[in-house]
């Protein structure tokens, strides 16, 4: 019988790191316009394309149904940028809360020790929540961009293609 050694870390040893984890997670749940870049810069994309539609058809371009479709089209993409942005505000709130109890934790038992893949989790979860919530974000305005700019195309071809007809 081999008898395996697990090795096992001191959470003390890491607690500046789980301090400054506590300071990002909280500033990326409660600060709302950092949380909603994406949103802000959705909205922005959209407005642009908006404004080109409505100068290419005119004042009859708000009651039409480019307008509405395009707005429907921006609508079901922000709620879900909205959706990702509250579940990265709890998400964020909740690593926080466990940071905390972390450090309130090694504060009661400096000794306090865990193993590798712990030791990984709490790393994972100090490090990489807040940002990946924020990156994904960002990917998806990216992807919903060139959709939206694709969608606003299509109708000024469209518009061009019958104006050429009529």
């Amino acid at each position: 019988m081999t008898d395996s050694v697990i090795v096992l870390y001191k959470l003390a040893q890491f607690s500046s790191l789980i301090e400054v984890s506590v300071g990002i997670n909280l500033v990326f749940s409660v600060w709302e316009s950092i949380r909603n870049l994406a949103v802000i810069r959705l909205k922005d994309i959209s407005d642009d394309i908006d404004k080109k539609l409505a100068a290419y058809l005119g004042p009859k371009y708000k009651n039409s149904r480019c307008s509405t479709d395009f707005q429907t089209k921006v609508d079901n993409h922000l709620g879900r940028l909205k959706t990702l942005s509250s579940v990265a505000k709890w998400t964020g709130l909740a690593s926080t809360v466990i940071m905390v109890t972390i450090l309130i934790l090694i504060g009661f038992n400096p000794d306090f020790s865990v193993d590798l893949g712990s030791l990984l989790v709490i790393i994972f979860i100090a490090v990489f929540v807040s940002p990946l919530f924020m990156i994904v974000g960002n990917a998806y305005v990216y992807f919903v961009k060139s959709s939206v700019e694709r969608y606003g195309q299509q109708w000024i071809t469209s518009l061009e293609d019958m104006k050429e007809f009529a």
